[in-house]
């Protein structure tokens, strides 16, 4: 006699269910999270540029620890040792360092205005952080089309922060709408 009883599928069913809300709850988050550090970024480098370069240097820290928390959790899930994929990860993240160092060196040396010293810290980050999105987690590739979007609509827009609100505005009224909609119904 087999003495494992027999599962229900209604249990696997809900419990499957709760696991995908529970992660698209999780990617919307993070989403949202980053986006809105991206608009902190953006507005932080209109009104100051040069603290605007050093505030995104700050974010690539926070961009690449969600990063490598998020690949690593990855990896973990499909049995894999993170330890190989590292070196890729570092030199990613390290390259954007290093570039927005350089963006910050021709603006102090006079070689680039303030203004166009955030706009290329913001192009930086945007390619960066989708190349992020291309070879690693696809929410990296959201953020960096929607930063890559703010520094194409900067062309036509002088305060182009303002830009970036109309989407993050919207964003976060899904959220709640959604979150309420799901208290209601749970």
């Amino acid at each position: 006699m087999n003495a494992t009883p027999a599962k229900d599928p209604a249990q696997k069913t809900s419990w499957s269910k709760g696991r995908l809300f529970h992660r698209i709850k999780t990617d919307g988050l993070i989403i949202m999270g980053l986006f809105f550090l991206s608009g902190l970024g953006i507005a932080v480098t209109h009104f100051s540029p040069r603290y605007g370069v050093w505030l995104w240097v700050f974010l690539t820290l926070i961009f690449a620890a969600v990063s490598f928390f998020h690949r690593s959790n990855r990896h973990r899930e499909q049995g894999q040792k993170t330890i190989p994929s590292m070196g890729s990860w570092l030199l990613h993240w390290l390259g954007l360092l290093l570039a927005l160092f350089l963006v910050l060196f021709l603006e102090t040396s006079g070689r680039m205005n303030s203004a166009d010293a955030g706009l290329t810290s913001l192009l930086t980050v945007a390619i960066v952080t989708f190349l992020g999105g291309v070879h690693g987690d696809w929410r990296f590739g959201m953020v960096g089309i929607l930063l890559g979007l703010t520094v194409g609509s900067a062309v036509y827009v002088e305060a182009y922060y303002w830009m970036m609100l109309i989407p993050f505005i919207l964003a976060v009224v899904v959220g709640i709408l959604w979150i309420w909609r799901r208290k209601q119904h749970g």
